[in-house]
């Protein structure tokens, strides 16, 4: 596990907690959205949002959950760049139609198709491709180290084990 996250004992302490940091996001996130998503009794729906955050701090340029919150209400709109706000409305919009019912998104289940939102910056507000493609932001490679390792239930206790979770 600790190769397939490229740490080593040469890796850097910044370097680590960014892989550390991916291995609870891919665990404790994105494998039970898809795994829901699979096994969802009706149609199923899967986004992924890739856009980072804009500004200053430790975690300018990198993605994450709470970034998603904010693109969603438009806590933030006035202070977005154009391509942002694209993100946030394609989001926004996305979201206010599925609730409604009047859903246009592609369905996950039978055709492993996702929704990605952003990256703004390469132009995305967002797109539909394969699951397993690159364009995803995602690696599906953690269903493939699951099944070597145990199962994601093992990788889970490993996350939960580490963050001192029982």
């Amino acid at each position: 596990m600790l190769g397939f996250y490229g740490i080593q004992a040469k890796t850097n302490d910044s370097e680590a907690l960014e892989a550390i940091t991916q291995f609870i996001t891919d665990i404790a996130f994105y494998a039970p959205s898809v795994r829901i998503a699979e096994s969802w009794p009706g149609a199923a729906f899967l986004g992924h949002f890739n856009e980072r955050n804009p500004w200053d701090g430790p975690y300018k340029g990198k993605t994450n959950h709470l970034l998603d919150v904010a693109y969603l209400w438009g806590n933030y709109n006035q202070s977005y760049t154009r391509q942002n706000w694209t993100v946030a409305r394609a989001l926004a919009e996305n979201v206010v139609s599925f609730v409604s019912e009047k859903d246009h998104l592609p369905e996950f289940k039978a055709k492993r198709l996702v929704t990605v939102y952003g990256p703004s910056e390469e132009d995305i507000s967002s797109q539909t491709v394969a699951w397993d493609s690159k364009e995803t932001g995602r690696n599906p490679a953690i269903f493939q180290l699951a099944e070597e390792l145990g199962g994601l239930d093992k990788l889970l206790d490993v996350a939960q084990g580490f963050l001192g979770a029982d």
